[in-house]
């Protein structure tokens, strides 16, 4: 196909044939045969009818971005995905990731070449710092199902990262830049080399590239944060009408504090201060039972988080290949990549029991009549304080093979065949974390008896009370009252590293082949087929205080594990066609059918079909039509078949009440889930009217219906889907996933359900439909053909996306998420735009780019009254201008460029979103996936080529 062209001059091309043949004109060099990720088949001047938007590596240069993932972002199509400049608060930092139609990265296929790519972790999403950026000639990005073409996953599209193999020549890149209020530093470099041996039969590639962050840029460093959360309405009840939520500044915890808090019976309300001085703690502002309130004693954790994490990526790649013969190539390519990833996130917390006698508890406090109460305190103590969470990834990738063409069946038939070894070690490290067991342990302490005492220790000294049975214990009493008045040895004692460490391993063997058997009167049928085995296996380590303990109990305050193993194997095979129907009638220029059928085995849930039909019909060279209609598989990741069972408990609060509740949920993979089914339709219109030259223009609709969708929901949605809220019905699904307290403390419904068991585990249960229109305009001409004597170029572009709907449906129950954010799925603002404009004069090039987000909701009030926010409920649109300036210089005797970069010129604020979970002390008060938190950033750098 006529299409390399293209993404060469294009900032963001929509795959369409009159954009290809009217770029085509306009570059040097047209490359025929280059396969379109949409479609396996390899014909000269065919198209695929999925739309897909192709970004090569100039649009890349025009932004300045530090790696192809960030730019990939700004498409309008992609969601809220992972990035290094984003942290997540567990097991996502420094990850780059895409996200598709929002309908989570684990949805979405990313490629190497056409060749899958280990996983990264267990949820198979692909870490792209681990990939050979620098030698990516292209990106296509497709936008609608694919699986009937290239297998699992491919359900909201495809990302095939698409090499330059035979680059010959030295090149190389460097890039630095920060925010302007200096932190989120962040440095990139990369250099690649290619060269032809053996008098041009073969050809070597060798690259480089790495990217860094040296400092982390926290939340509560930008004027923006202002500890903005939903706070319980404590004059809320059922019948009231008023909002069960309300929003406020400063909101933060209101029954913890870095002293301690008493938080039941007649001494509730006493907190200490420094040296355990006695204090009454302020009323806070929130509803009772509620975890978060307002009041000048609250404490909020959302300001230590970070904007961005601590990062560093490396990726190394070799590749030769040799023809063998004059139709024979064979090749080998091997891969190493590192990514270390490490954020900030909240303190550990407890509420623990204290028993009177307790030779800590401050003299001042009057115990009369008490034997105990719980204290909530929050660890802020000297070195115990922010959890680190580190994720170290290590990826390896070696791959064999050979293709060519052949005269067994007529000269069109060509061949492939390869093998793929991957593996990635992951793994995740917790700092600062506390071990539940040893800190429950070490609180409760008293006085060592004159008589059966801890030997050694002097009579009336604080111990711990295991320890007068078990002397060897190491226990070291620790006191809780005050601030920082553990002693070093007490916090060594409890303070810990939680760790989980994953080894992933992927096999894939795949043969096929292309050809064209016959012609027809409108041009030859091409068809491709092939078949591919893989398989997926996985084991995790633990720490060993997790190991011993039941599923029920983690021995660390946050982030416990249990071990996992497992493995599973997929085979398949796929014919696909396209087929010329009619070619210049008085009403085609052309019309094609596309088609393809996919077979495949899984070793755990067995054989399922995968198809697509589509067509494209050129009315003349202005105008063309395209549709296609697939079916798409998502198979069970190796984290939803297998991950161990684990349990916790889970602060939640009664369906269509602020009543506070704690409930134990249990998490864990299910082996008999089934691959999610779905079913997309798109169709689409390109109009390059030859009365306005330069310009082209494209429309398309897409619709994707996922059946049995896998999904681990909350404890807090069951509840509300369960029992409903402002009249919506019972699902019994939910129903039969909640056990109820047998031995409630209080009769009715709100003692069965404080103590209920929630299951949480993965299942096949939920329903998505998503629609929406995909928007695409260009313009580009040279100013003298607009008026004599300009002189110069220039390119316009704007691309969209309107999102009209995203639900889940949980039996009987539909929720809209649509236009949402902050609430369950957060697919986002539904209109979002990416506008460019470039001006090239000579060796200038100036771009600028605006990035829009439409007004969302923070949610849609749908399950009940206890949600509504009234104005606080709306999310403002927001725009943001990113300026690039490149030069083209000559270095040293090479083509070299140095370019300029300011992004968020106008230093804008995110808007404020408030978060709606039970759970929301450690939110920042936005929403740091969609809208930018680092602020005012600057760039610069160089790139060269000889």
């Amino acid at each position: 196909m006529r299409l390399l062209a293209l993404a060469g001059v294009s900032s963001f091309a929509l795959v369409a044939p009159t954009m290809a043949l009217a770029q085509a004109a306009a570059a040097p060099n047209t490359v025929e045969q280059v396969v379109v990720t949409a479609s396996r088949v390899v014909r000269d001047g065919y198209q695929a009818p999925t739309p897909t938007t192709v970004v090569g590596v100039a649009d890349l240069q025009k932004q300045s971005l530090a790696n192809v993932a960030d730019a990939i972002q700004l498409l309008p199509q992609a969601g809220r995905g992972f990035s290094s400049r984003s942290a997540t608060f567990l097991g996502n930092a420094g990850m780059s990731s895409f996200n598709l139609r929002s309908l989570d990265p684990t949805r979405t296929l990313v490629l190497l070449d056409g060749h899958r790519v280990v996983q990264s972790g267990l949820q198979n999403v692909v870490d792209t710092n681990l990939l050979p950026m620098n030698l990516v000639s292209r990106v296509d990005v497709v936008t609608g199902g694919a699986s009937a073409a290239w297998g699992s996953d491919a359900v909201a599209g495809v990302v095939n990262l698409v090499l330059d193999k035979n680059f010959t020549g030295l090149k190389g890149s460097m890039g630095y830049g920060a925010a302007f209020v200096g932190d989120a530093r962040n440095l990139n470099a990369d250099l690649a080399f290619g060269t032809k041996f053996a008098d041009g039969r073969g050809h070597f590639l060798a690259s480089f590239n790495m990217e860094r962050s040296g400092n982390w840029a926290l939340v509560g460093s930008r004027d923006w944060f202002t500890g903005y959360k939903a706070v319980g309405n404590p004059a809320f009840t059922p019948t009231n009408g008023q909002p069960g939520l309300l929003v406020a500044n400063n909101v933060g915890f209101s029954s913890l504090t870095p002293g301690g808090v008493i938080t039941s019976g007649p001494l509730r309300g006493q907190q200490f201060g420094p040296n355990g001085t006695i204090l009454p703690f302020r009323p806070t502002f929130g509803a009772p039972g509620s975890l978060v309130g307002v009041g000048p004693d609250t404490i909020d954790l959302a300001g230590d988080q970070t904007v961005v994490p601590r990062h560093h990526a490396y990726a190394g790649f070799l590749r030769a290949s040799y023809d063998i013969t004059d139709n024979v190539n064979v090749y080998a390519e091997a891969g190493l990549g590192q990514s270390y990833g490490i954020n900030q996130n909240s303190v550990t917390f407890q509420f623990s029991p204290i028993f009177a006698g307790n030779p800590f508890i401050p003299a001042g406090l009057d115990m009369t009549g008490v034997t105990s109460f719980v204290l909530g305190r929050v660890n802020y103590d000297r070195e115990f304080d922010n959890i680190s969470t580190a994720n170290n990834r290590k990826q390896q990738r070696y791959v064999v093979g050979a293709d060519g063409s052949t005269d067994w069946f007529n000269d069109t038939f060509k061949w492939n065949a390869y093998y793929q070894y991957g593996r990635t070690a992951w793994n995740q490290d917790w700092s600062k974390n506390s071990n539940r067991i040893r800190m429950a342990l070490a609180l409760d302490v008293v006085r060592n008896p004159a008589t059966g005492g801890v030997t050694g220790v002097a009579a009336g000294v604080p111990v711990c009370r295991s320890t007068l049975t078990n002397p060897t214990n190491g226990c070291v009493p620790f006191n809780p009252f005050g601030q920082n008045s553990p002693s070093d040895a007490a916090i060594d004692y409890v303070r810990a590293t939680s760790y989980r460490h994953v080894r992933v391993r992927e096999d894939v063997a795949a043969f096929g082949f292309s050809f064209e058997p016959f012609s027809l009167p409108a041009g030859p049928v091409s068809m491709a087929a092939g078949a591919e085995w893989r398989k997926e296996q996985v084991h995790s380590t633990v720490d060993p205080d997790d190991t011993a303990l039941p599923i029920n109990v983690g021995a660390f305050a946050l982030f416990s594990f249990k071990p996992i193993r497992g493995s599973y194997n997929v085979k398949e095979a796929f014919v696909e066609t396209v087929v010329p129907i009619l070619k210049d009638v008085s009403f085609a220029k052309a019309l094609d059918f596309n088609g393809a059928i996919r077979q495949t085995d899984y070793s755990t849930s067995g054989m399922v079909t995968t198809w697509k039909v589509g067509g494209t019909w050129d009315v003349n060279d202005e105008l063309r039509f395209r549709g296609t209609r697939s079916r798409d598989i998502r198979a069970p990741n190796l984290d939803e078949l297998f991950r161990s069972v684990q349990a916790n408990t889970f602060q939640a609060r009664v369906p269509g009440q602020t009543t506070g509740i704690v409930v134990f949920q249990a998490a864990g993979g299910n082996p008999n889930l089934d691959p999610e089914k779905a079913d997309t339709t798109s169709y689409g219109v390109v109009y390059r009217p030859n009365w306005f030259p330069g310009f082209s223009a494209s429309l398309d609709r897409y619709k994707i219906g996922i059946k049995g969708a896998i999904v681990s929901l909350t404890s807090q949605q069951i509840l509300d889907q369960c029992y409903g809220a402002n009249g919506n019905p019972v699902t019994p699904s939910a129903c039969a996933l909640i056990t109820l307290n047998p031995n409630p403390a209080t009769p009715g419904l709100v003692g069965q359900l404080n103590g209920a068991s929630v299951n949480i585990a993965f299942n096949n249960i939920a329903g998505l439909n998503v629609a929406g229109w995909d928007f695409n305009a260009t313009y580009r001409r040279e100013l003298s053909d607009l008026v004599d004597g300009w002189v110069g170029a220039i390119d316009l572009r704007a691309d969209g996306t309107w999102v009209t709907k995203w639900t889940q449906t949980l039996g009987l129950v539909t929720t809209s998420y649509n236009n949402t954010e902050r609430v369950n799925l957060s697919p986002g603002p539904a209109w979002r735009w990416l506008f460019t404009a470039t001006y090239d004069l000579g060796p200038s090039s100036t771009t600028a780019t605006i990035r829009y987000l439409g007004g969302a909701q923070v949610n849609h009030s749908t399950l009940g009254q206890p949600d509504y926010l009234g104005s606080a409920n709306f999310v403002e649109a927001i725009a943001y201008l990113d300026l690039n300036q490149s030069w083209n210089v000559d270095l040293f005797g090479a083509k070299g460029q140095v370019f300029a970069r300011i992004e968020n010129v106008f230093d804008t604020d995110p808007p404020k979103v408030p978060n709606l979970e039970p759970q929301n002390y450690a939110i920042s008060g936005t929403e740091l996936g969609y809208y930018d938190g680092i602020g005012r950033a600057w760039r610069l750098g160089f790139r060269f080529k000889y």
